[in-house]
């Protein structure tokens, strides 16, 4: 018997939800890997947990935004010979986000990553999250083939330093045809946590815990929970810390012999379970 086929793209349904969703304003992303998704049942609490998860299955959000521009995802139709016209595809389509600020963390952070492929996750004022549905019961994000920033990294004469990122996507026709969303139940500015590199630097023959791009201390911030979790969330050749104050710096002790010579903080996830957030060694 000869294979059947047949042209799914031909049925058309033009009906509108019984609930018609009325979009805002999306004001953050969530990256993930490329195959990565979202906890199922995203709560709160998972989505922070998963800011701090071991890669790949980390989720890196990006936020706050305060203007969108959609550039292509525009239908291309033409005529063949003297024939009718016809929609011969979408356009490629790139999503621009401009940020409330300007950071010079996650520029440096996206230019490094930029031809990493992504899948991303949108979400609005709203609550809702958007993303494509892959065929299973989970939302799945739109894949993108690069996630870029453009900066204008200091002030002009009308305007402060400025920063958008882009979002270019793989198929964009795709994106819109198997468009999902979902809405959430909690405030995800509560528990979408980037993460920011920090390193242990110098301080006399102390030690201080800083932002890896500009020097910000962060050692007041950390310190006593580096100095009562020691060997919790510091590499296993440290064994003992203090805090001073005072001073807002950190004694060190290391084993007799250690394998390290500056003192190294454990993975992001091993941070938070001890109730560290935020931060990874650059």
């Amino acid at each position: 018997m000869a294979k059947i086929r047949t042209c799914t793209s031909a049925q058309l349904s033009t009906g509108g939800s019984a609930c018609q969703l009325d979009p805002g304003h999306v004001i953050m992303a969530l990256l993930v890997a490329h195959g990565v998704k979202l906890p199922a049942d995203l709560t709160g609490e998972a989505l922070e947990a998963a800011c701090h998860a071991d890669r790949p299955d980390r989720v890196m959000p990006i936020s706050r935004f305060v203007e969108y521009s959609k550039n292509g995802g525009e239908p291309n139709v033409s005529a063949t010979g003297y024939g009718p016209n016809q929609m011969t595809d979408v356009s490629t389509r790139t999503d621009t986000f401009t940020l409330l600020k300007y950071s010079e963390q996650l520029n440096a952070s996206l230019l490094k990553c930029a031809n990493t492929l992504y899948d991303v996750y949108y979400i609005d004022d709203k609550g809702y999250i958007f993303g494509i549905d892959d065929g299973t019961d989970t939302l799945a994000g739109f894949p993108m083939s690069t996630v870029y920033p453009i900066v204008t990294p200091h002030p002009t004469g009308s305007d402060k330093a400025t920063e958008t990122v882009n979002f270019a996507f793989v198929d964009a026709r795709a994106a819109m045809e198997s468009l999902n969303y979902e809405a959430l139940d909690f405030n995800p500015d509560l528990y979408a946590y980037g993460l920011v590199p920090v390193k242990f630097v110098k301080n006399g023959s102390n030690w201080k815990l800083i932002e890896a791009i500009g020097g910000y201390d962060r050692t007041a911030e950390f310190g006593a929970i580096l100095a009562t979790k020691t060997t919790s969330v510091l590499h296993s050749d440290i064994t003992a810390v203090t805090y001073n104050e005072a001073t807002e710096d950190l004694t060190v002790t290391f084993k007799s012999s250690p394998s390290i010579s500056v003192p190294e903080l454990l993975a992001p996830s091993k941070l938070y379970t001890n109730g560290i957030k935020g931060i990874e060694q650059a």
